[in-house]
C-alpha cells in the first residue's frame, strides 16, 4: 500500500516492537511520505524500532533518508505500457 503521513504505521510498528519483534523493516508500494512522516519515521528508526523503509519509485524522492531503500518498478512499468501498446498479454508479465 502507502505511507501518507505514517501515522497508522508508527502505531503498528510500535505496537509489533512491544510484542517482540527484532527486526522491522517497512514496505510499501507507494512513499507518499506528506508532512510530518519523514520526522516520524526517521524518530522510529532513530529509537531502533524499525530497521529501514523499502519502497518503489512510484514517487520522487531527491533526498532520500538514510533509512529509505528504494526498488525501481521502471522496467515493469516500461514492459506493460509495451504489451498495452502491441496488443500483448499483460497478465502473462504479471504472473
Amino acid at each position: 500500500d502507502m505511507i501518507d503521513t505514517s501515522g497508522t504505521i508508527v502505531l503498528a510498528s510500535r505496537g509489533l516492537k512491544d510484542a517482540g519483534a527484532n527486526e522491522i523493516y517497512l514496505v510499501c508500494t507507494h512513499p507518499i511520505f506528506s508532512d510530518p512522516a519523514i520526522e516520524r519515521l526517521t524518530k522510529l528508526y532513530d529509537e531502533g524500532v524499525i530497521k529501514g523503509v523499502i519502497g518503489t519509485d512510484s514517487v520522487i524522492h531527491e533526498n532520500k533518508p538514510e533509512w529509505y531503500y528504494e526498488v525501481s518498478v521502471a522496467p515493469l512499468f516500461g514492459d506493460v505500457i509495451y504489451r498495452i501498446e502491441n496488443n500483448m498479454s499483460v497478465s502473462e508479465e504479471l504472473d
